[in-house]
């Protein structure tokens, strides 16, 4: 924290500087809705929710731009307040170079919905908000990118680690920690292809992963504490996007090496290797069709009740696997999205969701966004996860939930 804001710091200094009139450009969202679950995995319903959603660009000419982003939101039955700083840096443009400093969204990956290679900026996954992006959280990083004729090489650095924010399921007798992230260094380098009908890159992140294990901590009397732990991780990844006619082909495939001890380590994930692909039609009357195949291996891969004796020991590494999505040596599955507009395009209707074999489960989702104005949106949707008790998708089941957003632009 001390390093985002000695460059805030910095590049405040230059912006105030550089320009006696620099210009400011300015926009933001109010939103108000209801929902009737949430996605803390608890028995909380009928959740209203005010919030307040900004960004500003202060731009001069000569000592580059500062670009930030946050939200403010209130939980109008128990009255609580909660906010978030979400960009917070400083952008200098080269002539074929281009420098960011301080808290930034980072998002890699060409696949729709599953990326494997999205490994730099966290989510919370218990924030109520309709639209994926907007559980995305920002991270402290110097990322510098360097145009060539026809790509891009970006270095990036962080000073220290981050995590998602994710649900676990209470247990009886189990106590659950959140251990910081690591305050160490990551490293991540990206070379980006733009073609005139294809698209690719490759990647290599060294960090901790965003997804924390669940490792056993005290065992007492009282029962077991497990801690939140956001382990060492590195990633080799690609992926690609062609365009053919009315179709896009995308794909994408990451391997994974992590500090797992081999077979019989339950509290650790393990090497992996994973890919997704498959193919986006766009159709007639603006429908919009894609399908994708999923295909994860896991490496070492075990199951507890061979190892562990059935307790409480056992329940947790199941639960491990689950929030891991490791729970078998071979995964596959399939990932679809259905997408239409009408009435000028101030009416979007989609469904999407993911489907594993092999009785894992899945999600589905439904999603209606009306724009009687510009400016202003109504949307509707659901959320449903279903699955076996010990699969990724069906330990959250709990968190099937419905939603109404109203929402104006400014």
């Amino acid at each position: 924290m001390k390093t985002l804001y000695s460059c805030l710091a910095i590049a405040l200094l230059l912006t105030t500087h550089a320009q006696a009139n620099p210009a400011l450009d300015a926009s933001g969202t109010v939103k108000t809705s209801y929902w009737t679950g949430d996605r803390s995995l608890t028995q909380e319903a009928d959740i209203g929710l005010a919030s307040v959603w900004g960004k500003a660009r202060l731009s001069t000419e000569t000592a580059g731009q500062l670009v930030a982003e946050a939200w403010l939101q209130s939980d109008t039955d128990n009255h609580q307040q909660h906010s978030q700083v979400r960009e917070f840096y400083w952008r200098f443009d080269g002539a074929n170079w281009q420098l960011n400093i301080g808290k930034q969204l980072l998002a890699w990956g060409r696949a729709d919905g599953l990326n494997p290679t999205d490994n730099l900026s966290p989510k919370d996954f218990t924030q109520l908000a309709p639209k994926d992006s907007d559980l995305r959280e920002g991270i402290v990083a110097v990322n510098g990118q360097y145009q060539l004729e026809n790509s891009t090489l970006s270095l990036l650095w962080f000073p220290a680690a981050a995590s998602h924010r994710i649900p676990v399921e209470q247990m009886p007798g189990v106590d659950y920690r959140i251990a910081e992230a690591p305050d160490k260094p990551q490293y991540a380098l990206q070379w980006d292809y733009l073609g005139a009908s294809a698209d690719m890159s490759l990647s290599w992140f060294d960090g901790y992963d965003l997804m924390p294990d669940l490792r056993v901590g005290k065992v007492g009397a009282e029962g077991l504490d497990i801690i939140l732990h956001n382990q060492r991780l590195t990633v080799l990844g690609g992926d690609l996007s062609v365009a053919e006619g009315n179709r896009v082909w995308r794909a994408e495939i990451a391997w994974s090496q992590t500090d797992s001890s081999g077979t019989a380590d339950f509290f650790h994930k393990k090497d992996q290797l994973w890919f997704v692909g498959g193919p986006e039609f766009n159709l007639r009357n603006n429908w919009v069709v894609g399908l994708q195949l999923s295909v994860k291996r896991v490496f070492d891969f075990a199951a507890p009740e061979d190892y562990l004796p059935s307790g409480i020991l056992q329940q947790v590494a199941q639960r491990q696997l689950a929030t891991a999505n490791q729970t078998r040596a071979t995964q596959t599955g399939i990932t679809w999205r259905i997408a239409k507009s009408a009435f000028n395009d101030t009416v979007q209707m989609e469904t999407s969701g993911v489907a594993l074999a092999d009785g894992e489960g899945g999600l589905r989702r439904a999603h209606v966004d009306y724009m009687p104005r510009d400016a202003l949106h109504i949307r509707i949707g659901l959320e449903d996860y279903h699955g076996a008790t010990a699969s990724f998708f069906g330990q959250l089941a709990q968190n099937r939930l419905g939603y109404v957003e109203l929402a104006y632009d400014f």
